[in-house]
């Protein structure tokens, strides 16, 4: 199979993956009975993505969205990001962890580096600090990038950003995250929504051997 997939967990306060009923009380994100519950899912899924011919480099979790602050600090989107993947770890450390940490000069990147296999930086948000991009190289991580855009985006700037990205020595893919998703069709001139500029784009992804958008 040449397809990657990505499940996200989206580890944070009061997410349906963050807490669990039973017996009339819910249990939250690090407690005992959560751990067994998200645990035994979770060793359910990497089952089911086996019986289905995905090997571990296949597929991975995504577990937060855009995480920053102290992940010492109990309660920062940081913190579920770092103790979401440690757990995930210690119950099977090939399954693959996944983020796209935010406020990347926040002095924390080397956590997410310590405990994730894949991280996905704001790719504006890096290129200022020459030094997060030379130990995101060193790290021997899988690196991706993505961006936010709006209609007004071309598709040329987009088609760059792949090779943006390989200018900086990293070899993931460049993803990007379209802001107006629920107003029309990104690759549909005439479907009549809202987006008058259809700049999503296709592109060969080194990483699966395979097509990209």
């Amino acid at each position: 199979k040449d397809q990657f997939r990505m499940f996200w967990s989206d580890f944070c306060k009061d997410s349906t993956w963050t807490r669990y009923a039973k017996d009339g009380k819910w249990h939250y994100f690090g407690s005992d009975y959560w751990k067994q519950e998200f645990g035994r899912r979770l060793l359910l899924l990497r089952d089911h993505m086996k019986k289905l011919g995905f090997d571990y480099s296949q597929w991975a979790i995504y577990t937060i969205d855009e995480p920053n602050g102290d992940p010492e600090k109990e309660g920062t989107s940081g913190w579920y990001a770092i103790e979401g993947a440690k757990f995930i770890k210690s119950l099977d450390p090939n399954i693959r962890v996944w983020t796209d940490p935010w406020k990347i000069g926040d002095g924390f990147q080397h956590h997410y580096l310590k405990w994730y296999d894949t991280l996905c930086p704001n790719y504006p948000y890096i290129l200022p600090h020459p030094d997060l991009c030379e130990m995101y190289r060193k790290s021997g991580k899988e690196i991706w990038s993505y961006t936010v855009r709006t209609k007004n985006s071309t598709p040329d700037s987009l088609r760059v950003e792949f090779w943006n990205l390989a200018k900086e020595g990293f070899a993931g893919p460049a993803t990007f995250y379209d802001l107006y998703r629920n107003s029309g069709d990104g690759y549909d001139s005439y479907d009549g929504g809202k987006v008058k500029s259809d700049y999503c784009t296709v592109y060969r992804s080194p990483r699966t051997k395979g097509w990209s958008v």
